[in-house]
C-alpha cells in the first residue's frame, strides 16, 4: 500500500541569502503580571479538510484569459469539494450535538494552566472570532491567546486539533503588541484503518447483476447497457475511490465511532494544553533546536524533528529546522506497513 502523506498547514518558503526566523518565541523571564487567557474557536461544529484545486501555475501560461478561466474552474471545483465534505460531515455532526468542544477546551485551560510557574493565569474567556476578542483587550495588559481548530483530515481517517498560542503585552495597535511567547501545537488522534472492499460480497453482487441482466429481453438489455457496464466497473475495482473511501469512513464515524471521536477530541485538548504548559516554562531558544534535529524513518530528509516523547502509543515531536522550528506535534506511534505520515 502506497504511503499517503497528510500535509497539515504546510507552507513553502524560499529564502535567499538570509536566515529563517524560527516559529517559536520562548519566554525568557517569568511574567510578573496576571495573564488573561483568550480562547478563540472560530467554528461551531466539526470541520474537515478537502482537496484544493489550484491551476494558477498552468493557467497563467495562457495569459490573462487563461488565468481568469483557471481561477473560475478552481473556484467551482473547490466549492464542490467543500460541499461534498460538508454533506459527509452532516451525520457525524448530528452525533456530536451533545459535545461542546469549547467547554471542554476552556475547562482544561483553567485546570491545567492554574498555578503555572512562569505565567500567572487570570480569567479565561472563549470567543468565536478574533474581532470580538480584540474588543475585550486593554492596552498595557497581558493576554495569552489560544486560537484552536478541530477537524477531520481530508480522507476522514484521523481527527486533529491545532492550537496557535501567542502571549502578548497589548499595545495601542496590533503592530505595537509586544510578543513574549509564540508557538503552535498539533494533536493527531487515533487513526481509522483505510477501508478495504469485501470481495466476496462484491463478487456476489456482480453475479446477481449478471443474472438479472440475463433475464431481460434484448431490447431491455440494450437500453440498460450503459448503467450495467458502469455498475460492473465500479464493483470490479480493487480499491475504493477517494470519494467512496471518505463516504465509508463517514458512516463508520457516525454509526459506530461517534463516542470514540468525542473521546479523541477530549483527549487531544488535554494533550495540547499539557504540552503548552510545559512549553511555556521552557526558555530554550528555538535557534538552538537545529543542532539536535533528526529525520524519522520514512519521512522526507527536509523534515527534521526532536523527539520529546517516544512512547508505546504516542510520539511527541518538536520541529527543529526552518520556519516551523519549535512547533510541537503529538501523534500516534505508527509502526505498521500501511501507514500515513503525520506531523509534517
Amino acid at each position: 500500500m502506497i504511503k499517503k502523506i497528510s500535509i497539515i498547514l504546510l507552507s513553502v518558503v524560499f529564502f535567499s541569502g538570509c536566515s529563517i526566523t524560527p516559529h517559536k518565541v520562548s519566554i525568557q523571564n517569568k511574567v510578573e503580571a496576571t495573564v488573561d487567557v483568550i480562547s478563540i474557536v472560530n467554528q461551531h461544529e466539526l470541520e474537515a479538510l478537502f482537496p484544493i484545486s489550484n491551476s494558477s501555475g498552468v493557467s497563467v501560461q495562457f495569459g490573462l484569459i487563461g488565468a481568469l478561466v483557471g481561477s473560475a474552474i478552481d473556484a467551482s471545483v473547490n466549492s464542490s469539494n467543500a460541499e461534498k465534505a460538508t454533506n459527509k460531515l452532516s451525520p457525524i455532526r448530528d452525533k456530536l450535538i451533545d459535545f461542546s468542544f469549547d467547554e471542554v477546551l476552556q475547562s482544561n485551560i483553567e485546570q491545567i494552566l492554574d498555578k503555572h510557574p512562569t505565567v500567572s493565569i487570570g480569567s479565561v474567556n472563549t470567543f468565536k472570532d478574533h474581532k470580538a476578542a480584540q474588543k475585550q483587550m486593554t492596552v498595557g495588559k497581558y493576554y495569552l491567546t489560544l486560537s484552536t481548530e478541530y477537524k477531520l483530515d481530508m480522507d476522514f481517517r484521523v481527527p486533529f486539533i491545532v492550537t496557535y498560542a501567542t502571549l502578548i503585552k497589548k499595545g495601542a495597535t496590533k503592530r505595537k503588541d509586544e510578543t513574549i511567547y509564540k508557538n503552535t501545537f498539533t494533536y493527531f488522534a487515533e487513526m481509522l484503518p483505510a477501508p478495504v472492499k469485501d470481495r466476496v460480497a462484491l463478487d456476489a453482487e456482480i453475479a446477481k447483476l449478471k443474472e438479472e441482466r440475463d433475464s431481460l429481453t434484448y431490447k431491455e438489455r440494450k437500453k440498460t447497457k450503459r448503467k450495467y457496464t458502469k455498475n460492473i466497473k465500479k464493483l470490479s475495482a480493487v480499491d475504493y475511490s477517494f470519494d467512496e473511501s471518505v463516504s465509508v469512513l463517514a458512516d463508520v464515524w457516525s454509526v459506530s465511532k461517534s463516542e470514540q471521536l468525542k473521546s479523541n477530541l477530549s483527549t487531544g485538548v488535554v494533550d495540547i494544553i499539557s504540552l503548552l504548559a510545559v512549553d511555556l516554562a521552557d526558555p530554550v531558544l528555538a535557534e538552538t533546536y537545529k543542532e539536535n534535529g533528526q529525520v524519522l524513518p520514512g519521512y522526507p530528509k527536509r523534515h527534521k524533528i526532536i523527539m520529546l516523547k517516544d512512547g508505546d502509543l504516542r510520539d511527541v515531536v518538536r520541529f527543529s529546522d526552518g520556519h516551523r522550528a519549535g512547533a510541537v506535534c503529538s501523534m500516534p506511534n505508527l509502526n505498521t506497513e500501511e501507514t500515513k505520515l503525520l506531523c509534517l
